[in-house]
């Protein structure tokens, strides 16, 4: 486990979960992948030619805070790889776990419906879709806090064997508490 995915929207959530992964990052001497998905800029037509729409300004800012950010961590000690993908909405978190050989994810979760135990709708993508283990933060969470317990939730329909051993080095890095808990739905009964 030593390559640690962190999605970023540059949120105070995902500022959490950087922090996490930093300190993670640093136990296992891992390398960071630290990522921010944009929505591509659109291009205007007009007579006196293309134009391209206010959004530039904020692809530059985002991209410019992403390298920012990935020096930070380098200047810790680690080994950081910056991914900036500018996009038209087809592209999802999970479509880089593969070619980057991606072990773990950390991420924040605003949890948009204004309740902290809620996850957003980004969030549920990659738990649902990213087969391999997730660390979600939510705004209120402590990076620094000691990780006292960890609960790994899977439908155990799919191989996840190097999940789970993951998620068991991860308990026994922090000497937490791990709690199993299976997960079902209708669509899985027979």
């Amino acid at each position: 486990m030593k390559r640690i995915l962190i999605p970023t929207d540059y949120s105070p959530a995902s500022f959490k979960a950087l922090a996490f992964a930093e300190r993670l990052a640093l136990l296992l001497r891992g390398e960071i992948f630290l990522m921010h998905l944009q929505e591509a800029v659109d291009l205007t037509v007009h007579a006196a030619g293309v134009v391209a729409t206010a959004d530039r300004k904020v692809l530059s800012k985002n991209r410019s805070e992403l390298f920012r950010l990935a020096d930070e961590l380098e200047h810790q000690g680690l080994k950081v790889h910056s991914i900036f993908v500018e996009d038209k909405g087809e592209q999802k978190i999970e479509d880089y776990l593969l070619p980057y050989n991606i072990d773990l994810i950390v991420m924040g979760s605003r949890g948009l419906t204004g309740l902290p135990a809620v996850m957003g709708s980004t969030t549920r993508s990659v738990i649902r879709h990213a087969h391999l283990p997730v660390i979600v933060l939510s705004e209120e969470s402590e990076a620094a806090a000691p990780v006292k317990k960890i609960l790994f939730a899977s439908s155990f329909r799919k191989d996840e064997r190097a999940a789970i051993f993951i998620v068991h080095e991860l308990a026994l890095l922090f000497n937490a508490e791990l709690h199993i808990a299976f997960l079902n739905h209708p669509g899985h009964l027979h």
